[in-house]
């Protein structure tokens, strides 16, 4: 025996010295003498094997295993071998016990990868993955007696691949940078997902402020207070999670949670007991970000890998945060930044303002002074106002090139690309400086041939363009030539401005084009300059998509080439042929020349430059110091004029300019301008944007929201050169909008302009009123104050009968001198309370009734009035019909309400006069088929006798369903809530007299409560399922559907079945009474149960209704309503 046990257990290892030392005797395996051959050679195998294997044997599954297994089961060894496998493994038995009972009842193998199961194997239900085999194994019979399972652990790998994908969700969110909280919710999402490896989770950050610590969110803790504290004290000592020490670089473990916190996790959802503090590490040595508090799966030992895992968390926690920090701290510079941009662009916008209003005041009086021939200045005073007007031009030419800058910056510019013979303009814009130039003693040469087609440009821009370069080669060319070109080139044209002046070292070339650069030592005719003009020009020319380069050489000169691409297609398309919204920053050339001139000796200067005179050189556009005196406006000078304008210089400058041809009423703000124009309505409107209190532009809506003066002309005068305000102040209504500074000649053009404009519209507004009061059908008047008549249509002389040359001017009383009563009362309430009056009126001496309504005008009242007299007479005849027709409909109802009366008692009369009859002849019948031999009756006699008995049930069932509907119409309904079920199922038990022989498929699904009368709904089911009952009787499978829908405000009921149908175009007849489709032999019947089904329901207030089709089954429907109302 000892032979056969060490040939059978040869000592592989523990296993086989452990299988040899048991007495298998005392097992459901049995002795080792008795095992088969084939369980001999299956343990051999599994022993010999350095996989993990465990046999399985006998019903008892007793375990069998080796080596390789024990790790598996972990301390339930060697307690395991020889006892079933459902007592060691209860705990995972829910999941590995179906697919052995599987495997040893069909003998199918089974093959199941990454299984988890609990295992119990070092004290606690760990989360284990296995990939198992599963394989019968049989006696030497060939009966299934056991299951050989290879397992495989891949634990350590399922947890790797689930914990690295933690890590790739948590990197891709890092990607998506937003700010610091956001990043932490995101985080915390992701962690979320993974509930297996992290039961819950904290992120506290620290606060910049206090020594404290913030919650920035949480996962799966519910708001509780006790686990995550909205902030925590650094200081404090009963932290739960070591706050304070983790924000010292050091991870903490907290114990023991389970005995006072309620959190569970796992795949089994056991109680957490432990939790890590991990510290956010930052990109220094400084201190933490913050704490990533970690729940501790219950079903997983905290091993080198799982903390592993967390501090990796913690890593990629770091760098979500830091990046979400990098975020913030950039788009905060960003907004510092935008906020300084918009800062600077209010800053210009605000020197536009502040200098354009004064800019106005300094060179319109100085231009009207130079200009004013009637009264010349003296010459050493017209010396010294053209010194200030000089200047003032120059500060307004340096603003506004501020203010170009200011929009190319913002990206508000707005060009207006237009196509332009630029070769022709071109050569006029250069031409300003050929005076000046040959005054210097030098040439200008200019050679702009007809270019082959015209070119997109903007032509502000590119006026800039040439003056300020022409302007640059005049400041350092003392000798010599000036030269100006434009030549087609492939897809472009070229502009090339070439002077022989002192150049540019090669040194400086690279910053010629910076803002404010100036070259050192630079030898020019002044030293003054703002050191923007090439700045400029190199910005205009990008915005035309062309380049611009310099080429110089010291004492030699300088060459500057603008290249523009030809066509449209590189513009954007919608500022190609568009009208500017921004306000001109255009200056006069004059002003480029006048500059110029003062550059040159002042021999030179008193030689040319005081009787050079630049509008001989443009084409279309004077200078300004030659304006003449403006010509008298064309415009009546009766013409009232509002101005509003807080500068008091400004306010009396543009009065000073009106008054000489307008009545003008001058004020200081935009509300005591609103008050004057509704106290006088004035025939223009001239106000400032920028005002205290009420602006430019709400005293604009508020005139055009008020009809008494919504017609007004309106100007606005803006000196916010930088804003879209001119078109803001032309959606809002304004006639026209004037830029500051401005000249008298310009004002005084656009008042006349706009004053013609209002008159002649308030002309034609007039003509269209006159033309709609001729054309309506209604009588029109209208009275001033005094009750003159001020208007009166061509219906109106019809109706009054008189002519309007005899009415106008006239009073009413001159006209009508009994005129009093309803109509001057209702036409002085119109007046006094400003509302609409209506009235109808008789007039006796016209014999006519007029339809009348009163309205108020401003100084007087409109009346609109028509002949009613037709309208009068027949509401007059319809009244008298509908009395009649009201006494006839009551006398009628009367009859019909007798009639009914009647009838119900005469029917219930003769019903039940018929019974006693009926039953007579149904007994007496009934005695003779009993007493008399049927074999002495003939066939004859038989079935007349057969006739009177079926003839007089039927008649009875006739008259009782009669009486049924009679009784129906007037009993009282006495409401209450009904069990649809319980009731349905009572009828059905009832009719089951009518069911023998018969089998018949029910479906009764759930039916709501209903309300109503109990037996009036048990008749209205009663018919209803007998009516179905007898239809199907000619189906060998009868089926009838009972169900409900319920609706928002009532409920509907049906009853479906598979019987004989109908015609559908006769479903609206079948709730008739006495209405049959079928005949009387194949389905009898009275044809009254319908009827009454119909009468209840509606008087339950609900519907009834049928859908069929011939041999295919019929649904009737019925419907009740939620809340039933108390009815009779």
């Amino acid at each position: 025996m000892n032979e056969q046990r060490t040939s059978l257990f040869p000592k592989f290892g523990e296993m086989g010295t452990r299988m040899q030392a048991l007495d298998w005797a005392q097992t459901p395996v049995g002795a080792v003498e008795s095992w088969s051959q084939s369980l001999k050679s299956t343990v051999r195998t599994l022993l010999g094997s350095r996989y993990p294997m465990i046999l399985l044997w006998e019903q008892e599954l007793i375990q069998i295993y080796n080596d390789a297994y024990i790790n598996l089961i972990g301390t339930k060894h060697p307690y395991a071998l020889g006892r079933s496998i459902r007592e060691t493994q209860a705990e995972s038995w829910d999941v590995i016990g179906p697919m052995i009972t599987e495997v040893m009842t069909t003998g199918i193998p089974n093959w199941v990868e990454n299984q988890m199961l609990a295992v119990n194997r070092s004290g606690y239900n760990e989360e284990a993955h296995f990939s198992l085999s599963y394989s019968a194994v049989g006696d030497d019979t060939g009966v299934i007696r056991g299951m050989l399972c290879v397992c495989s652990e891949v634990t350590q790998q399922v947890l790797g691949e689930r914990r690295l994908r933690l890590q790739r969700d948590l990197a891709a969110r890092a990607s998506e940078t937003r700010s610091v909280d956001a990043t932490c919710q995101d985080i915390l999402a992701a962690i979320a997902e993974y509930p297996l490896d992290i039961p819950f989770a904290l992120i506290y950050l620290p606060d910049p402020n206090n020594p404290t610590l913030r919650l920035c969110g949480s996962v799966r803790v519910n708001g509780d207070q006790e686990i995550a504290s909205t902030t925590v004290s650094l200081t404090e000592s009963t932290d739960r999670w070591s706050l304070a020490t983790v924000m010292m670089g050091q991870t903490a473990i907290a114990t023991g949670l389970d005995r006072d916190l309620a959190i569970s996790g796992g795949p089994w959802n056991e109680s957490v007991h432990q939790a890590i503090s991990l510290p956010i590490p930052s990109s220094s040595a400084a201190a933490p970000l913050g704490v990533l508090i970690c729940g501790i799966s219950p079903n997983c030992a905290l091993d080198e890998g799982y903390q592993s895992f967390y501090e990796l968390l913690a890593g990629q926690v770091s760098v979500s945060i830091r990046n979400a920090q990098a975020y913030e701290e950039e788009r905060q510079r960003a907004e510092m930044l935008a906020k300084l941009d918009r800062a600077k662009t209010a800053f210009f916008n605000n020197v536009s303002h502040e200098f354009r209003t004064p800019l106005t005041l300094m060179l319109g009086p100085a231009e009207d002074a130079l200009a004013d021939v009637s009264n010349p200045l003296p010459p050493q005073q017209h010396e010294r106002i053209s010194i200030i007007y000089r200047n003032s031009q120059r500060l307004l030419k340096l603003v506004n090139t501020l203010l170009d800058f200011s929009r190319i910056e913002a990206d508000r510019i707005q060009a207006s690309y237009e196509p332009t013979d630029l070769a022709t303009f071109t050569t006029e814009l250069a031409s300003v400086f050929r005076s000046a130039i040959e005054s210097a003693g030098m040439q200008l040469f200019v050679d702009c041939p007809t270019l082959p087609e015209p070119i997109y440009v903007d032509r502000e821009m590119w006026e800039k363009i040439i003056l300020n370069l022409l302007s640059n080669a005049f400041k350092f060319t003392f000798n010599g030539t000036i030269s100006v070109s434009l030549q087609p080139q492939e897809n472009t044209v070229q502009l090339t401005v070439q002077d022989t002046g002192t150049g540019i070292p090669s040194e400086a070339l690279p910053y010629l084009f910076e803002r404010f650069y100036r070259v050192k030592g630079a030898r020019g005719r002044s030293y003054e300059g703002s050191g923007i003009g090439l700045s400029l020009v190199q910005e205009l020319v990008k915005l035309h998509g062309g380049t611009i380069d310099v080429t110089s050489q010291l004492n030699q000169g300088t060459t500057f080439t603008i290249a523009i691409p030809t066509g449209c297609t590189h513009l954007p398309p919608e500022q190609i042929g568009v009208t500017s919204t921004l306000a001109s920053t255009a200056v006069k050339a004059s002003a480029f020349v006048e500059e110029a001139l003062r550059w040159l000796p002042e021999e030179g200067n008193g030689k040319w430059g005081m009787s050079f005179d630049v509008s001989t050189h443009l084409s279309g556009s004077g200078d300004i110091l030659s304006t003449p005196t403006p010509n008298p406006p064309s415009t009546s000078s009766t013409a009232r004029i509002l101005l509003a304008d807080d500068n008091a210089d400004m306010r009396d400058y543009v009065k000073r300019l009106l008054s000489q041809h307008y009545e003008v009423t001058a004020v200081t703000d935009g509300v005591a301008a609103l008050t004057a124009a509704q106290q006088r309505v004035p025939d223009l409107v001239l106000t400032d944007v920028m005002m205290p209190g009420m602006d430019g532009f709400e005293l604009l809506r508020e005139l055009r929201a008020d009809s008494q003066t919504r017609e007004i002309p309106v100007i606005l005068l803006s000196a916010r050169a930088g804003e879209e305000s001119r078109v803001e102040g032309l959606e809002a209504g304004a006639d026209d909008y004037l830029i500051k500074p401005f000249s008298a000649r310009e004002l005084l053009a656009r008042v006349d302009a706009n004053l013609r404009l209002g008159q002649l519209r308030q002309a034609a507004m007039q003509q269209r009123i006159r033309d709609i009061l001729e054309s309506i059908t209604d009588g029109f008047v209208a009275l001033d104050h005094e009750w003159h008549y001020i208007y009166v249509n061509q219906k109106a002389e019809a109706l009054l009968h008189k002519r309007r040359i005899d009415l106008l001017g006239k009073t009413v009383w001159e006209a009508f001198p009994d005129a009093s009563g309803s109509l001057e009362a209702s036409i002085r309430q119109a007046i006094r309370e400003q509302i609409t009056v209506d009235l109808e009126l008789f007039n006796a001496a016209f014999d006519t009734w007029f339809e009348v309504h009163c309205y108020p005008l401003q100084g007087g009242s409109s009346i609109y009035f028509r002949d009613i007299s037709d309208r009068k007479r027949a509401e007059s005849a319809l009244h008298e019909l509908n009395e009649t027709l009201e006494q006839r409909v009551n006398q009628r109802t009367a009859q019909l309400e007798a009639l009914n009366q009647e009838l119900e008692a005469f029917s219930h009369s003769v019903s039940h006069d018929l019974r006693t009859p009926l039953r007579y002849i149904n007994g007496f019948a009934q005695q003779l088929l009993k007493k008399l031999d049927v074999s002495q009756l003939d066939e004859t006699s038989l079935r007349y006798l057969n006739i009177i008995t079926q003839s007089a049930v039927q008649a009875g069932k006739m008259v009782d369903d009669l009486l049924e509907f009679s009784r129906m119409g007037r009993t009282e309904i006495r409401f209450t809530l009904i069990p649809t079920n319980q009731l349905v199922q009572q009828v059905q038990e009832q009719l089951q007299s009518e069911l023998i022989g018969r089998t018949i498929h029910w479906q009764i699904e759930p039916l709501p409560t209903a309300q109503g009368d109990p037996a009036m709904l048990r008749l209205v089911w009663q018919n209803l399922l007998s009516n179905a009952i007898k239809y199907t009787q000619e189906k060998v499978e009868a089926r009838i559907t009972i169900g409900s829908i319920e609706q928002e405000q009532e409920i509907i009921f049906f009853v479906r079945d598979n019987g004989a149908g109908f015609d559908p175009k006769y479903g609206d007849r079948l709730f008739n009474i006495f209405q049959r489709l079928h005949p009387q032999e194949q389905f009898p019947g009275t044809g009254v149960g319908l009827a009454n089904v119909q009468r209840i329901v509606h008087r339950h207030g609900g519907r009834t209704w049928a859908e069929g089709a011939i041999d295919q089954g019929a649904t009737f429907y019925f419907s009740l309503p939620k809340q039933q109302e108390k009815s009779s």
